[in-house]
């Protein structure tokens, strides 16, 4: 028993809806925070002799073998975190042993986050405390698509960076990498939508010039090439152009 080519691409279409629907649906209801590094580097990359000869000093502290590092947290879930949402507070932590010499918040979306915490608490900031190798924040509200960026300069590390804290709805604050995933998919499969469509279309039937037959398999291999160009052209995220402007 053969499906008639007429409704295999009612059929794909269909299905491509579907899981649309299903993968919006799922996303709606997603709660996630996130951190990325933007920048992890020496402050000094002198080699050689004049390296020793060198004193470079930062409150009294030598910062000769000292790390600059931006770190940005953010929400890119579909859902805010809420203040009450905080289980414990969320921190930015280096490897043990490691010293923050200063840190700083150097930019936050929107502007005027910080001014949430001052509206309830005059004298709260963002960066509430820093012991050792972390830095401590204060809960605040983050909606989706706000983000708080940090800079700190320690000593006694390599760059390793981590974001902890248990946050209500939460498994874990992960480390942002850029999935490309969906491009691979729609790239892969538009190429094999292509191939089985162009593998139907007989020889005769172009000879023939047989519409009926042809067309089917033409509009299939028109779904494959959305497919694609979708995946060839899938816009790359706010967070991977962030990363790239850092860099």
């Amino acid at each position: 028993m053969f499906i008639d080519t007429r409704l295999l691409a009612p059929i794909a279409t269909c299905i491509g809806i579907v899981i649309s629907i299903i993968l919006w649906f799922l996303n709606q209801h997603r709660k996630e925070l996130s951190y990325m590094v933007l920048e992890r580097h020496p402050v000094l990359n002198l080699k050689g002799a004049a390296r020793n000869q060198l004193d470079i000093r930062f409150d009294g502290h030598s910062i000769l073998d000292s790390y600059l590092i931006v770190v940005r947290i953010f929400n890119r879930g579909h859902l805010p975190v809420n203040v009450s949402d905080y289980q414990t507070a969320m921190f930015v932590g280096l490897n043990p042993g490691a010293e923050i010499l200063a840190a700083s918040v150097i930019e936050t979306i929107p502007a005027d986050l910080e001014d949430r915490i001052k509206s309830k608490r005059p004298e709260a900031v963002l960066i509430e405390k820093i012991v050792q190798e972390r830095i401590f924040l204060t809960p605040i509200l983050l909606n989706p698509g706000d983000s708080v960026t940090l800079q700190l300069l320690a000593r006694n590390t390599a760059g390793a960076v981590a974001v902890h804290g248990h946050v209500q709805g939460i498994k874990r604050i992960t480390c942002w990498r850029e999935k490309r995933m969906w491009t691979k998919i729609l790239t892969y499969s538009g190429a094999m939508v292509m191939a089985f469509a162009m593998l139907g279309v007989q020889p005769s039937d172009i000879i023939e010039f047989s519409l009926e037959h042809i067309l089917p398999w033409v509009l299939i291999f028109l779904i494959g090439l959305v497919l694609l160009t979708a995946g060839i052209y899938w816009p790359k995220s706010a967070e991977s152009m962030s990363l790239q402007a850092a860099n």
